[in-house]
């Protein structure tokens, strides 16, 4: 029993479109073609995909068995060629991106969905952590890239490319404050507040630290259910909030006589020399997230 992807495809195109003709439109061929290469496969298989009358084509119960396992072969087949076409190529085969949890959200999601886009055969890993892991996965090899609240500090053993700038906000629980408030410095003191970890890891307190008692976060995740829960207000990153805020689970409010902080996101990787296609797509998209995020 030999069959070859010509005849699935002319057995699927016509088993789709009801007749030779219809099919053959589809795959650019004559419709003879198309009738040959069904009726070779009905005589290399034995078995009768189609009954001819005099103006349609009718399938049989074994075309109707065969047809979504002829498909599913179709489309392995396509994956196969997809794959030896990257090879050829010389496309990256693997990519594994790390995200500052301080970062994720739906704009960063689409930067490397667009990896995907371009290149559908590539293993895509993405790990998060806090901004001080980001710098050590991909020291160490177990990430690519990475993508990380900018500590403003030169790393020399890695690349460092800028990403996009954005503006933060304060957010607390409306029991502690209305939205929109103009909060003192000296009664903000009094209130607990939840400062992500490298802040003090790389001495950014000034600007960043308000009060007097403080909870460290190593997780935006965690911060945010913690002001959620009315443990404490924090400053955060306005784009991936604004969900959280127009639906109100937290407030944003002001500190008088301040303005808004803007923190810069930063891609790193070990070296140009390993910069992969995948990698130079993700800075691409990143950094066009700069005309969105203000």
């Amino acid at each position: 029993m030999n069959f070859s992807l010509s005849q699935l495809q002319a057995f699927v195109l016509t088993y789709e479109n009801g007749s030779f003709k219809s099919a053959a439109i589809k795959a650019n061929k004559r419709s003879q073609a198309i009738a040959k290469l069904v009726a070779s496969l009905e005589d290399s298989c034995g078995v009768l995909l189609f009954e001819r009358h005099v103006r349609r084509l009718e399938a049989t119960e074994q075309a109707r068995k065969l047809y979504k396992l002829a498909k599913r072969v179709l489309l392995d087949s396509d994956k196969f060629a997809v794959m030896l076409s990257s090879f050829e190529e010389e496309l990256p085969t693997s990519f594994t991106i790390a995200v500052d949890s301080l970062l994720v959200s739906q704009e960063v999601t689409r930067c490397y969905k667009a990896v995907l886009d371009e290149i559908p055969t590539i293993e895509l890993e993405v790990i998060t952590g806090n901004t001080e892991q980001v710098k050590n996965w991909v020291q160490n090899g177990i990430a690519d890239m990475g993508l990380r609240a900018s500590p403003l500090k030169l790393e020399e053993e890695l690349v460092s490319i800028s990403a996009f700038n954005f503006p933060t906000i304060c957010v607390a629980h409306s029991n502690l404050f209305a939205k929109g408030t103009v909060v003192s410095t000296q009664e903000l003191a009094g209130h607990t507040q939840v400062v992500p970890k490298f802040v003090f890891q790389y001495g950014l307190e000034k600007g960043h630290v308000e009060s007097d008692n403080v909870i460290t976060s190593n997780n935006l995740h965690s911060t945010i259910e913690m002001v959620i829960a009315q443990i404490g207000w924090a400053i955060v990153p306005g784009f991936t909030v604004q969900k959280l805020t127009h639906e109100q689970a937290i407030v944003p409010f002001h500190i008088e006589g301040s303005v808004p902080v803007v923190w810069s996101a930063e891609v790193i990787y070990p070296s140009d020399d390993k910069l992969t296609l995948a990698g130079d797509i993700f800075i691409q998209q990143v950094q066009l997230l700069n005309e969105s995020m203000h």
